[in-house]
């Protein structure tokens, strides 16, 4: 059975409950225009949550910052884009 994939913005909804101070857009406004595949791009994650390009390196059963388990409970995955910039896409 193929698991379901969220749209960002229900992504962004589901996140911004659990997490309400997480600053939230899309990839797209990130970049400036539409991608193939468009993600969610964490403003503060880095400061404010402590996720950062380094974290996201031990995801999956090794993860042990709240918003990237709970990225990945969601069907996604974080990317760092840079050091402090963090995006997250479906798997």
């Amino acid at each position: 059975m193929k698991k379901r994939v969220y749209k960002v913005e229900t992504i962004m909804k589901k996140l911004g409950a659990k997490f309400p101070e997480l600053n939230m857009a899309t990839t797209e406004d990130f970049y400036g225009y539409e991608n193939e595949v468009n993600g969610v791009w964490f403003k503060n994650a880095a400061y404010d949550y402590g996720l950062d390009a380094d974290e996201t390196l031990y995801a999956g059963k090794y993860a042990r910052n709240e918003l990237l388990k709970a990225v990945e409970k969601l069907g996604y995955f974080c990317e760092a884009y840079d050091q402090e910039t963090i995006m997250a896409y479906p798997k």
